[in-house]
């Protein structure tokens, strides 16, 4: 909103890149005082850095903690210490450049981050498209280009707002395929409007704009929490590169296309909104989820995801048996049965149980609320009570 007023007094673009820029400088001192994530520092392993960021950290709240040595074992389980080793500068080099190609290569080593890599990808390569596409398109779609961008910059201020509250009640995956698909639907209306009814045009770009900048502040949000924490910033960034890369051929398209065939813009930017909604149904919701820590803990989560519908479709009753309970009552009993039989046994015991043996063990822990244990040789869970 700014922006626009600020071209317009400013009409020399290297002086107002200038002025933009300057902005930007009292942020980087930040960079000197913010702390590492002590979740990333507990992954690869350095426990004691992980420690002073936590005690710093309930310093500053007034919060009570553990003791020290709780505070070690409890991010010490599962990882190793990692010690630094002296290495000369031309070690660190080579290191570091082969560890900016693992890291590129780590997103796509299993299925399921692959599919988050990929959907990301394609989420943030589409949004800064459109984003600043319709930033970008004023002299398409208006007489007078400044107040244009100002109204583009306005609707953003609802737009931020507003997604706050819906991705705490709705989640992440469903909001951003509305917004997507509402987006998509909006810029492609735009070609079919006529010359003369202008403020319907704005109108209908002023909301692509809104719901295309719910977009990104969600994305930001969604990206974050499903890319476990080793490859968090590897993942993250190289989303958000794609989206500079959007952005980049946003301006070919509102100018060099634009001129040719004035329609084509508002239909490239809806059908590229329109794949960005579809290629989100491949993505989790991650309302409510804990945060996976390594790729592994992501992909096993999906495929005991995968053992609980399967459990849920293969232990259902057959028609015409003895009466049931109410059928709510009785799904959501029988759901919260698999989820503690998934969740007590290993993935590689679940596959060993029939369904007869699945069958037995549902019926013995109903009646006497008992968990009796696999019956896999090498499985170490005892009998002991369960709160099925």
């Amino acid at each position: 909103m700014a922006l626009g007023g600020l071209a317009y007094l400013v009409r020399d673009w290297r002086t107002l890149q200038l002025l933009v820029s300057l902005l930007c400088l009292p942020f980087l001192p930040a960079l000197f005082i913010l702390d590492e994530s002590p979740r990333w520092l507990a992954v690869k392993g350095y426990h004691n850095y992980a420690l002073q960021v936590l005690v710093k950290a309930a310093r500053w709240n007034k919060a009570v903690l553990p003791p020290p040595h709780r505070i070690l074992q409890i991010v010490k389980e599962g990882q190793n210490e990692h010690i630094p080793l002296k290495k000369t500068s031309q070690d660190s080099c080579q290191r570091n450049a082969l560890d900016t190609i693992r890291g590129f290569f780590i997103l796509f080593r299993t299925r399921r981050l692959r599919t988050i890599t990929l959907a990301m990808y394609i989420n943030y390569l589409c949004v800064g498209m459109v984003y600043f596409g319709l930033s970008l398109s004023g002299g398409q779609l208006s007489s007078n280009p400044f107040a244009y961008m100002a109204l583009m910059g306005l609707v953003e201020v609802p737009a931020y707002t507003v997604a706050i509250p819906i991705v705490i009640t709705y989640g992440r995956k469903y909001p951003t395929i509305f917004f997507f698909l509402f987006s998509g639907v909006l810029l492609l209306a735009l070609p079919f409007i006529p010359e003369g009814c202008g403020w319907v045009r704005i109108t209908l770009a002023m909301a692509g704009k809104m719901t295309i900048t719910s977009v990104f502040q969600i994305l930001s949000l969604y990206s974050s929490e499903l890319f476990p924490t080793e490859v968090r910033t590897w993942g993250t960034s190289t989303a958000f590169m794609m989206s500079r890369l959007g952005s980049t051929a946003s301006p070919f398209i509102t100018e060099y296309l634009g001129t040719v065939y004035p329609w084509a813009p508002s239909a490239v930017f809806g059908a590229l909104s329109l794949v960005a909604g579809i290629a989100t149904l491949a993505l989790p919701e991650t309302l409510g989820i804990s945060l996976p820590d390594t790729i592994d803990h992501l992909e096993n989560r999906a495929s005991l995801a995968v053992n609980r519908n399967i459990f849920r479709f293969l232990l259902r009753d057959p028609p015409n048996t003895s009466p049931l309970p109410p059928r709510g009552s009785f799904a959501r009993q029988q759901n919260a049965d698999v989820d503690a039989l998934v969740d007590l046994h290993p993935q590689h015991h679940l596959h060993n149980l029939h369904y007869h043996q699945l069958q037995r063990l549902f019926r013995i822990e109903r009646e006497q609320g008992v968990f009796y244990g696999c019956s896999h040789p090498t499985c170490t869970h005892e009998k002991r009570k369960s709160s099925i």
